[in-house]
């Protein structure tokens, strides 16, 4: 039986499951459930902690994952402001194009 939720209920549901809100809103990015290392890394992201340093694995979905991280953040309203640092000047500037093409064209989102 298929039990149809509103777009509400997602939303408040995705809210408290981040691999529900990055499967739902940016499907193509995340195309896998998260390995079990993902659900930590976004706990430690999550939490009240005021610093948070992660060290993982190459092709670990680093980039993506910080970036799905940042854009929950501006969807839910939970930062006023986020500063973008990466390893060069350039590869932040991706990031944050990344995030500014979604949040101007991703419809569901």
């Amino acid at each position: 039986m298929d039990k149809q939720i509103s777009i509400e209920e997602l939303i408040e549901l995705a809210s408290v499951d981040s691999e529900l809100y990055c499967r739902t809103f940016f499907p193509k990015t995340i195309r896998q459930p998260f390995a079990t290392f993902h659900h930590d890394a976004w706990d430690k992201l999550e939490s009240q902690a005021r610093l948070v340093n992660l060290l993982m694995f190459r092709g670990s979905g680093k980039t993506s994952h910080c970036r799905l991280y940042t854009s929950k953040n501006i969807a839910y309203g939970v930062s006023n402001t986020i500063l973008y640092i990466s390893k060069s000047e350039g590869h932040a500037i991706k990031s944050t194009s990344w995030i500014r093409q979604r949040v101007e064209h991703a419809s569901l989102w």
